[in-house]
């Protein structure tokens, strides 16, 4: 892990073995002098259990990190002011495969983030660790890996759903599941519903999925529809997309806008772990990479 701090120091985590065991300290180096600094000392000891970063957050404005380790180990670090948030509960990874599976998805601005463990419901925590609000999981329905996101401010949240049908699977591999929604419902940032969009009636296969923001109540709905490839390379990824538009929703006053086939240029693109589907009939492919969006046109 190397997240840049400011202009001259690097975030890292430092490793250090002791005559007892190991820990963990989160520290910064100095690109110029070479010098580091411990800003958080031996605040992850080493156990017998085996236990590893599984994911991390950087909040550059606010300089903030949070953490959550496999084991469900939580931290927020507040590097500005110094108010860390240091969990007792744990908010454990789900298990599944060699890595596991998402389980933690926090917001933007680290105030609330969503738990899934496994109970049939996701839980609404602020950033405390109090419980805010369960939103139950549909039962025979499909929910992609990335259960819960958030809009860029951190104001509203989103899930998707879909017939539990192999129809609706759009990618997946070992820990990751993406599908095409049928159903997008919104929820405040306690937990609670404001709303529900539902893909076209009378369309077979219709879609539909938020493809980005315009500010923090509109949202951009890309509206598609998926079919069966005739010959799939691969049994588990035999879908591809067409008939693609796109339409601007605000969450809050629940008005749809006119349709469009390309998205917004200044719209707040959703980043995605996986775009390898055939996107057809959508206006160039879509590459998104760590950083940069490249658009690159069909032949």
């Amino acid at each position: 892990m190397l997240i840049p701090f400011d202009a001259e120091h690097l975030l890292f985590l430092e490793s250090e073995l002791t005559e007892e065991a190991g820990q963990y300290h989160l520290s910064s180096y100095n690109v110029v002098t070479g010098a580091i600094e411990r800003l958080r000392e031996n605040f992850w000891p080493l156990t017998e259990q085996y236990d590893y970063i599984y994911q991390q957050q950087w909040n550059a404005d606010e300089q903030k990190l949070f953490m959550q380790s496999f084991l469900g180990n939580v931290w927020i670090f507040d590097l500005k002011t110094g108010e860390d948030v240091v969990h007792l509960q744990k908010y454990r990874v789900i298990p599944h495969s060699t890595t596991g599976a998402p389980s933690l998805f926090i917001s933007p601005t680290f105030e609330r983030f969503v738990h899934d463990d496994e109970s049939g419901q996701l839980t609404f925590y602020n950033d405390e660790g109090a419980a805010l609000h369960q939103v139950p999981l549909q039962p025979n329905a499909y929910v992609p890996s990335e259960k819960i996101k958030w809009n860029p401010a951190g104001t509203i949240a989103w899930m998707d759903s879909s017939e539990g049908k192999s129809d609706r699977i759009l990618a997946i591999d070992i820990d990751y599941l993406k599908i095409a929604p049928q159903q997008v419902d919104f929820y405040n940032l306690d937990g609670l519903l404001i709303g529900t969009i539902q893909a076209e009636d009378g369309r077979d296969g219709a879609a539909l999925e938020v493809a980005g923001w315009m500010d923090d109540d509109i949202a951009v709905i890309k509206s598609y529809s998926v079919e069966e490839l005739k010959e799939a390379d691969n049994d588990l990824q035999n879908l591809h997309v067409k008939d693609v538009s796109y339409y601007l929703y605000d969450v809050r006053k629940k008005q749809k806008g006119d349709m469009t086939e390309s998205m917004p240029l200044d719209a707040t693109v959703i980043s995605d772990r996986q775009r390898q589907w055939n996107d057809v009939g959508d206006r160039g492919n879509i590459v998104v990479e760590d950083g940069k969006i490249i658009y690159a046109n069909e032949k």
